[in-house]
């Protein structure tokens, strides 16, 4: 099994300006077999991945603003 947790801030761009960003990532694997007997087996798997933000709608520019507002962003995998 396998389960991570991330939280992240405000992006570091390139050319020196901070991008605003909070986003939450939960990710969770987790495998398992049961064996009935020595013929027959059982094999299950799950998968979780959840991640959340709020960012620009334009993640180009390094503001958020008028014409550039912040967005929710959400993506969930089962």
């Amino acid at each position: 099994m396998s389960l991570d947790i991330s939280d992240v801030g405000n992006l570091h761009q390139g050319n020196g300006p901070e991008s605003p960003n909070d986003e939450t990532i939960n990710h969770l694997l987790a495998k398992g077999t049961w064996k009935i007997d020595d013929n027959q087996s059982l094999i299950g798997n799950l998968r979780y991945y959840n991640n959340c933000a709020q960012q620009p709608n334009n993640p180009k520019q390094s503001f958020s603003g008028h014409d550039n507002l912040m967005t929710d962003r959400s993506t969930i995998l089962q």
